[in-house]
């Protein structure tokens, strides 16, 4: 259902909406993700108190938990009749959840690189071109709906260098981009 890393993201956001913890041992079995067949590789580590921690970052789950509660709310509107041909639609509703938000940062940040060039340069069609052409190829076109943290990263990056390179100084705020930028 899910490749690489991608699962275990949701995984972490899951243990951090319902358990609000890190501990993320119960999350591989949760019901909502029954579809998900994790490797026994779960991208975790067990500690001294018997917990599984993940191996990733918590940023990207921490910006993602209202997402996946919006996928529960979803899963509880909807008729229960709509998942008893397969629960597979559960895997599928939760991860397209995820994949619009991706598509939405991916968009915003499409919207704002071409800022960024005519921050830099005054002709607005040719910013408009540069910016086309960079969202319509790799990695923007490619990762921009998978649950993965570089569309996050790639707009955190490009921002401070828009805060350095046009505002020449960078405020105590901007370190709070930092946080779920570079997980």
């Amino acid at each position: 259902m899910g490749q690489g890393d991608e699962p275990h993201y949701i995984v972490i956001t899951e243990s951090l909406l319902l358990d609000w913890d890190v501990d993320v041992s119960n999350n591989y079995l949760s019901p909502w993700l029954r579809d998900f067949k994790p490797p026994n590789d779960h991208h975790s580590f067990l500690k001294s108190d018997g917990k599984e921690y993940p191996s990733h970052s918590i940023g990207m789950p921490l910006l993602q938990v209202p997402i996946l509660g919006f996928a529960h709310l979803l899963l509880r509107w909807l008729p229960i009749d709509s998942f008893r041909s397969s629960q597979t639609e559960r895997w599928i509703l939760i991860k397209n959840c995820f994949s619009l938000a991706m598509m939405g940062v991916s968009s915003f940040l499409c919207v704002f690189l071409f800022h960024f060039f005519k921050s830099l340069v005054d002709d607005a069609k040719l910013c408009w071109w540069i910016s086309f052409t960079l969202s319509t190829s790799p990695p923007l076109l490619s990762l921009g709906f998978l649950n993965f943290p570089e569309m996050i990263s790639g707009f955190v990056i490009l921002r401070l260098a828009f805060q350095i390179l046009i505002r020449k100084k960078i405020t105590f705020f901007d370190f709070f981009w930092l946080a779920p930028g570079f997980t």
